[in-house]
């Protein structure tokens, strides 16, 4: 039993994502082990294979940074800046658009959305603005904000600008860890504006709003309320009590009826009613719930968000959280993983040199090491043969 368990967890590593796109209730991604393009229905949470895409280039470990739905398509922005593809799901191809004067592996952008038909993405160590066309699919077009880099307070040994954003209403707030300031980026009108926060904010870890209100997680664990449209800043509540040491908390996900402040390194999930303020604290996980990370690493990715709930999807764990952003309800939710045949396919169609920690059944590990033309063996058969053999 235990080890089925800590198998599922093993598998759990292979799909995880830290980004996905609703397209009628499935939600498509890119699997940890490669960009081939999956999918999961949030009506049972089955995996599943989508079919292959003309032009559509395989990389082994690339991850999206960002994805979304548009019309008929699923739009994937890189993770270190190279392109933006498109999967036309309707007719089966792939196009892509490159973008330049990105460097990183990873960690290039600080928030990505998308709005009327265009894609936005916010650099974390350049002050631009990248945008594109997703109907046409021709050219990212840049603009600058430079002119603003003294009232941001930039200077030569500042790595990232910004870290982190969200998007209310039809602004962008953009924001970093080490600045009270706040970029105010109109998506209507293209201009970009700045607000200086209130000195004992030191800094934001996170913010989340709507059309009126930003709430802002400081970096000495108040949660902060920007009213937008009056312009006012209080500070809204305290969480220091519920702090051990630095980086606790990281993110926050905003429902109409709660704040959810997720954990960066412990277990205890915070459920703020807005209106009472009143906290209640969430530690009750599945029986079988099994998280086989450091202590040091980081829990929770980032949501995958649909119209109507969050997802997170723990780096190594067996379940994903589901919250809801009406009432802020939370509930757990369990992947049902790719069937015998369609896992030995994926896995040979990304021609996976390592298999990782992943228990594989006598007939998979056949089914991998069955020589085919188009495929190479994984140099870990002989070494995975073995020990399924041993447990046998």
């Amino acid at each position: 039993m235990e080890e089925n368990i800590m198998n599922e967890v093993r598998e759990m590593n292979n799909y995880r994502s830290n980004c996905g796109a609703l397209y009628n209730d499935d939600i498509y991604f890119y699997p940890e082990i490669s960009n081939v393009l999956m999918k999961i229905s949030i009506s049972d949470w089955k995996l599943s294979l989508t079919q292959a895409f003309d032009n559509h280039i395989l990389y082994g470990n690339r991850r999206a940074d960002y994805m979304c739905a548009f019309e008929d398509s699923i739009y994937a922005v890189d993770e270190n800046g190279e392109y933006i593809e498109k999967f036309d799901l309707k007719n089966k191809k792939a196009d892509y658009v490159n973008m330049c004067g990105l460097d990183r592996t990873w960690g290039n952008f600080a928030f990505i959305t998308n709005w009327e038909g265009k894609l936005y993405l916010f650099p974390m160590y350049k002050l631009e603005v990248y945008s594109l066309d997703m109907r046409g699919m021709e050219k990212v077009n840049i603009q600058s904000y430079k002119h603003l880099e003294k009232e941001i307070g930039c200077n030569d040994n500042t790595q990232n600008y910004i870290t982190g954003g969200c998007q209310c209403g039809e602004r962008v707030l953009l924001y970093s860890k080490d600045s009270t300031i706040i970029v105010n980026y109109d998506l209507k009108m293209g201009n970009v504006l700045t607000k200086k926060l209130e000195k004992s904010i030191e800094g934001c870890l996170y913010a989340v709003g709507d059309a009126s209100l930003l709430y802002i997680l400081t970096k000495n664990y108040r949660i902060c309320c920007w009213d937008i449209l009056e312009d006012k800043i209080e500070e809204w509540l305290d969480l220091s009590r519920y702090t051990v040491g630095e980086d606790d908390f990281e993110i926050m996900d905003l429902t109409e009826e709660k704040i959810i402040v997720l954990p960066k390194y412990g277990e205890e999930i915070l459920i703020i009613n807005r209106k009472t303020k009143h906290v209640d604290i969430l530690k009750d996980y599945p029986k079988d719930f099994i998280y086989t990370g450091a202590k040091d690493k980081v829990n929770f990715v980032r949501a995958i968000e649909t119209d109507d709930c969050y997802y997170h999807m723990l780096k190594k764990a067996n379940y994903v959280l589901k919250i809801d952003k009406k009432n802020g309800e939370t509930s757990w939710c369990k992947p049902i993983f790719l069937p015998q045949d369609e896992k030995v396919e994926l896995y040979r169609y990304c021609n996976l040199k390592v298999l990782g920690n992943e228990t594989l059944t006598i007939d998979e590990l056949l089914g991998l090491s069955s020589p085919n033309e188009e495929y190479d063996i994984p140099v870990t058969i002989g070494h995975s043969i073995w020990n399924t053999i041993k447990k046998a």
